[in-house]
């Protein structure tokens, strides 16, 4: 566990590093279904896709059941960050005393982003917490051993 969280701490330090996505080796694959395997052992017969990038000479993957939620695993470009504020805020604005958050439908893929509603004013985390230098969601990608 130590050496997993050690990895995506440096992971997440390389900034400067290009992470395009890549084409997976059988190997790669196997062992992807594998970790993805332990971390949703009730899947049963779910479909998934999985992608690929390289991070700096470290492998990361990521998957998504297939028909589930679009833009998983998807770069997020700052304009559909812009876009999720500007509904969250309207939300916020309209929401009653007793909603303290908009709801999934709003934010998407970007509920890292913890959007929360305060007394009509949308508050959320800054965009460095949630999303890799890449644009990338961080808590989607884990790293291939």
């Amino acid at each position: 566990m130590k050496k997993i969280l050690f990895t995506l701490l440096s992971l997440f330090a390389l900034s400067s590093a290009i992470a395009a996505e890549i084409a997976p080796t059988p190997k790669m694959l196997a062992k992807a279904q594998e970790m993805n395997k332990i971390e949703y052992p009730d899947a049963g017969s779910t479909t998934f896709k999985y992608h690929f990038r390289n991070l700096g000479g470290h492998i990361l993957w990521c998957a998504y059941a297939a028909g589930g939620n679009g833009h998983f695993c998807e770069k997020v470009p700052p304009s559909n960050v812009a876009a999720t504020d500007r509904a969250a805020a309207d939300y916020c604005k309209t929401a009653g005393p007793d909603e303290d958050s908009p709801p999934h439908a709003v934010y998407g893929e970007l509920w890292d982003l913890d959007y929360k509603c305060t007394r009509g004013h949308m508050s959320r985390l800054p965009v460095e917490m949630a999303l890799d230098s890449e644009g990338y969601v961080r808590s989607q990608w884990k790293p291939l051993p």
